[in-house]
């Protein structure tokens, strides 16, 4: 005979492995287990973690490769030249 069927057949609990007897058409044992299955079955799907490719600038007078991070450290220090140049000749025309 079908054990569904089967008013004295014992099943197991899907989600933590107790043996009960059924009542109807009862498929885990307690409300927990079957707010845990219910909670798996709509439970969001996880998206992978995808790495993604650092920008890559490449100097068009000397074919240098630079990182993103890099070239903006390389901005920062000609920008610093720049204004320490202007700085230096603020005060030179000051003082000639």
């Amino acid at each position: 005979m079908n054990p569904v069927r089967e008013d004295a057949a014992t099943i197991t609990c899907a989600i933590c492995g107790t043996v009960f007897v059924p009542q109807g058409r009862q498929r885990f044992c307690t409300t927990l287990c079957r707010q845990a299955a219910w909670r798996r079955r709509r439970a969001a799907p996880v998206e992978p973690v995808v790495a993604k490719a650092g920008t890559v600038y490449e100097s068009g007078s000397c074919g240098r490769r630079f990182l993103g991070a890099q070239r903006l450290r390389v901005a920062l220090g000609r920008r610093a030249r720049l204004e320490r140049s202007q700085v230096t000749a603020a005060t030179d025309g000051a003082t000639a």
